[in-house]
């Protein structure tokens, strides 16, 4: 249902319908995103879907009313809260799109004949909570015999069992992954309360054995997802393939990002590297797919030995999206670019690195800017945010965060800049106290588009809004940095600091402002320019400069030089070149010889 993705299937669908497949189950996928996509045109469908403030909860109060009847001063409510958090267009969007939803659900429920099934499942993921109920309601009006199901992230533990006791039309509501559940939920004839992870219902009362179902240890053991059904629907113009190469994060085993509201139940798991190559060329040659999205919460690092290689090898090269850590390095990167690994998701998040320590993030802000910076030179685009407001926080990093911001506007820049959100299954959520945040509830969007008692909406909330226990505000702190960020997004082309490198001289070439200018460099301070391609301690730098014949008073005066155009940046202790190799695809023997044969 809306707001899922127009652009591509959804995997626990095509998942499930395989699954079931497997135990001779007919399952029929219907993707009514598209529909509504089409109803309400593809622009105002993205903004809902993809980028609306997530706790506000847009794409539910579309079809608010649908389920919950009209309510004009909640409307009112809702209404101003939303018209704070967006632009006057988005908002006529929000309410065009209300507009069309109870004829929307109308055309849906006459779509379908559902007395012909046994079962009607519902995949439910951030905006698809409220769609999906108005939908459920009216099918098992239609039809009672049909068992209606819920699963989904929207449903992950309490969530679920919350969401069954608020809507009783609702018969059964699997938590968590539903491989295992789902199909002995409709293989075996007893209570399916008593199968892990799926909530039923005795007498009136929600109950379950365990919130928390059994999971698939081998991904290998997996079938291929079944996207038949979404692409004879959306037709040619959507080519787009979602697929998975692991469950879980490795890095959340050993440190849960404190802001990270994503339950890790399970260790890590992944695919075999043979498995999952053969799983992208099946469904690429199923499907005439060129594009990739992995949901891989990360990218699993062993797969830079054989994974990533094979996909450069293909003979019909893809396209592909992964999440990452930021602190790859620059020949880690060059395989990903070379694979076809074009997009990444590399959780940069600040520019300060007592900040990132806070998140428990495990990288540097020199290593944020490096990998920026390497990714405008390798042709990745990478996709990120700035988050502020992280419990505990040095004021004072904010101001050098908002120099470092001015500094790389040449470079890719963030798709927004917004405060840290309370998810539940954070660290934040799970001990708000030791974090200093209090008024712990949920964000303030449920209460205007679900009308439920508070208990209700306490179980089934994912996003909270709290106070900091020291009454401090970060819009007062990051006002510099936020003007930055708009700035570098209005003003961001491609190219802006760049060198060029032909063994022998070295010149950058800086078009950021209003009058061009470039300087070449040669000997010694070429080979410091290019040894800082990587970021190096100022005393490597020392010791690289005097092996090459620089006094000490030069280097001072060069490195200053070069700080004050803005071509070489000193963060975290550490000094780094700015400026992007044009045109590199591959490194120039200059710079892979300087980086083996300088100090370490």
């Amino acid at each position: 249902m809306p707001f899922g993705s127009m652009s591509r299937p959804s995997l626990a669908l095509g998942l499930l319908k395989s699954e079931l497949a497997s135990i001779g189950v007919v399952a029929h996928v219907e993707d009514f995103a598209l529909d509504f996509a089409d109803l309400i045109g593809e622009e105002s469908y993205l903004y809902l879907s993809d980028q609306a403030p997530p706790a506000l909860l847009a794409g539910d109060w579309v079809f608010a009313e649908c389920l919950f009847g009209r309510d004009p001063a909640r409307d009112a409510a809702y209404e101003r809260l939303a018209g704070a958090a967006a632009f006057p267009d988005e908002l006529d969007a929000l309410l065009v799109a209300r507009s069309q939803a109870e004829g929307f659900l109308a055309r849906c429920v006459e779509s379908v004949d559902w007395r012909a099934y046994d079962a009607v499942g519902f995949t439910t993921t951030f905006a698809q909570n409220v769609a999906s109920l108005a939908l459920a309601r009216r099918v098992k009006e239609r039809a009672p015999a049909a068992a209606i199901v819920l699963g989904g992230a929207n449903c992950e533990g309490e969530m679920g069992l919350a969401l069954h006791r608020a809507f009783p039309f609702v018969d059964l509501v699997c938590t968590g992954e539903a491989d295992l559940a789902f199909p002995r939920v409709l293989r075996e004839s007893g209570d399916p309360a008593g199968i892990p992870g799926v909530v039923a219902r005795r007498g009136g009362t929600s109950v379950c054995s365990s919130l928390s179902p059994d999971r698939v240890r081998d991904l290998d053991e997996l079938p291929y997802p079944d996207y038949a059904d979404f692409f004879a629907r959306s037709g040619p113009r959507r080519r787009v393939v979602v697929m998975e190469t692991a469950r879980g994060c490795w890095w959340g085993d050993k440190h849960h990002c404190t802001f990270c509201g994503i339950d890790f139940p399970e260790k890590y798991r992944s695919k075999s590297p043979e498995r999952a190559l053969a799983e992208l060329v099946a469904l690429r040659d199923a499907y005439d797919a060129p594009a990739f999205v992995m949901t891989d919460e990360i990218l699993d690092l062993r797969y830079l030995r054989d994974f990533v290689p094979w996909l450069a090898e293909l003979d019909e090269p893809v396209s592909v999206f992964y999440e990452t850590k930021a602190n790859l390095s620059k020949a880690q990167l060059r395989l990903l670019a070379d694979a076809g690994i074009r997009q990444i998701q590399p959780g940069i998040e600040s520019f300060g690195t007592g900040v990132l320590r806070l998140m428990d993030k495990g990288v540097s802000a020199v290593q944020n800017v490096q990998l920026l910076k390497w990714c405008e030179e390798l042709g990745i685009e990478a996709r990120w945010n700035v988050l502020y407001g992280v419990p505990g926080e040095d004021e004072a990093e904010y101001a050098a965060a908002a120099a470092t911001a001015a500094s790389l506007r040449h470079l890719r820049p963030p798709q927004g800049c917004g405060p840290v959100r309370l998810d539940r299954f954070s660290p934040y959520f799970a001990d708000p106290a030791a974090f200093g945040l209090v008024n712990v509830r949920p964000s303030a969007a449920y209460r205007l588009v679900y009308d439920l008692p508070e208990e209700a909406l306490a179980g089934l909330a994912y996003y909270f809004d709290f106070e900091f226990a020291d009454g401090r505000d970060p819009l007062r702190y990051t006002a510099a940095l936020r003007e930055q960020v708009i700035g570098w997004a209005d003003g961001y082309r491609p190219g802006g600091l760049a060198y060029r490198d032909d063994g022998e001289a070295l010149t950058i070439v800086d078009s950021r402002g209003a009058r061009p200018h470039e300087r070449e460099l040669t000997g010694w301070r070429r080979d410091v320019y290019l040894y800082c391609d990587e970021a190096r301690p100022p005393a490597r730098v020392e010791r690289l400069a005097a092996e090459r014949g620089a006094g000490a008073g030069e280097l001072r005066r060069f490195v200053a030089a070069l700080l004050e155009a803005g071509w070489l940046l000193e963060l975290d202790g550490r000094l780094v070149a700015l400026a992007v190799c044009a045109g590199a695809a591959q490194p120039s023997k200059s710079e892979a010889a300087l980086a083996e044969a300088g100090p370490r």
